[in-house]
């Protein structure tokens, strides 16, 4: 596991954890903590890259959901909510990366 993967388990594991909904209301809210509470932003730029690789590699959408459970902390599957395993890694790989620009943190 490289450095990048590191930092997305971290951030899967502690804010997309089994607990998540008694925490946060949605996971928009989970990544917004995050944002919040993690000062290093190359963690969250490390992070977004994962969160990158992993939507754009060749894996089906069942195998996208078993690595984020199985290997990387989090409990969260986007399908349920009618969203694309690709689509909601883009998502949060967008707002993670908009969080790293100059001046919005």
């Amino acid at each position: 596991m490289n450095d990048d993967e590191r930092a997305l388990r971290d951030f899967l594991s502690a804010y997309l954890h089994q607990d998540w909904p008694v925490e946060f209301a949605s996971y928009e809210d989970a990544v917004d903590e995050y944002l919040t509470d993690e000062p290093r932003i190359e963690r969250v730029a490390g992070a977004a890259r994962a969160l990158r690789a992993l939507a754009a590699s060749s894996a089906t959408e069942d195998a996208l959901v078993q690595r984020l459970l199985d290997e990387l902390g989090s409990y969260y599957d986007p399908r349920p909510d009618r969203i694309s395993v690709r689509d909601w890694l883009t998502s949060i790989a967008d707002r993670l990366e908009a969080a790293t620009r100059p001046g919005l943190r």
